[in-house]
């Protein structure tokens, strides 16, 4: 039986500014140094406003890509993160 190792955490995350709005943001990674010996199924994406503790926003996505439709505050500080 065959184990694949935990993969790398995705790389260049960034947000699109021609999507992005008060009312969505878009973000867009590449997948990390190294996928563990076996193909990525799913990407989780979290987030945190400010200093909060982070929420799972989205889960069971395949592509490197998310648009949120989650109301954001302007003048808020968000923090993204995505896990492979």
């Amino acid at each position: 039986m065959f184990f694949a190792n935990r993969p790398s955490e995705p790389i260049y995350l960034q947000f699109d500014k021609e999507i992005s709005d008060d009312t969505k943001i878009k973000i867009s990674w590449r997948e990390g140094a190294s996928n563990g010996g076996s193909a990525i199924l799913e990407y989780f994406v979290f987030f945190a406003e400010a200093s909060s503790e982070f929420i799972e926003l989205a889960k069971g996505l395949t592509l490197t890509e998310y648009t949120t439709a989650v109301p954001l505050k302007p003048g808020s500080t968000y923090t993204f993160k995505v896990k492979a």
